[in-house]
């Protein structure tokens, strides 16, 4: 499966793609995801997927950071953008989560982690990520032991959006709500 291939397949059912990146298995790091699963899967291979965002870009986007694009074309690393997604995640009092903080001072919490560009990235060795990560100036890394329930919620119908950015290695990180 190649990126070329999974545009090519979602031509077909009318789902409209700007681009597809391949970026390997994402493993969750909540303990719990309430996301709406009852959705139509799409096979690719012996793989099946379902859509469980939109990001776009718009013009207002674009005025705000002109480098949008070319980030956005080269893989995005640290470049925070809006997904209307259905999703609810949980992380328990006592859990371990891992998160980026912004030079402005938002909090972006770990969602989903990947092995793919950096192949000794396991659950247990999140904690140092930030050893080995590619910071932008103004960039910091954390992990942290929550002291309290941590739930966020989002319902594309109802017009919410999360902003998601992903890191060095692909990982992908959900801002805090303000």
């Amino acid at each position: 499966m190649t990126p070329v291939s999974v545009e090519a397949q979602l031509e077909t059912t009318g789902l409209k793609l700007s681009r597809a990146v391949l970026s390997g298995v994402y493993h969750p790091t909540m303990d719990l995801s309430c996301v709406n699963i009852n959705k139509k899967y799409e096979n690719f291979g012996l793989l099946k997927f379902y859509q469980s965002g939109i990001s776009k870009f718009t013009l207002l986007d674009i005025f705000k950071n002109p480098k949008i694009i070319r980030q956005y074309l080269t893989g995005g690393n640290y470049l925070p953008y809006n997904t209307a997604e259905d999703s609810h995640f949980i992380w328990n009092a006592g859990s371990q989560i891992y998160e980026l903080i912004d030079p402005d001072g938002n909090i972006y919490v770990m969602t989903a982690y990947t092995d793919m560009f950096l192949h000794s990235l396991k659950l247990k060795s999140l904690a140092d990520l930030g050893s080995v990560m590619e910071l932008p100036k103004g960039w910091s890394y954390r992990a942290r032991r929550l002291e309290k329930l941590l739930a966020i919620e989002s319902v594309a119908k109802l017009g919410n959006s999360t902003i998601r950015l992903a890191d060095s290695y692909n990982n992908i990180y959900l801002r805090y709500p303000n």
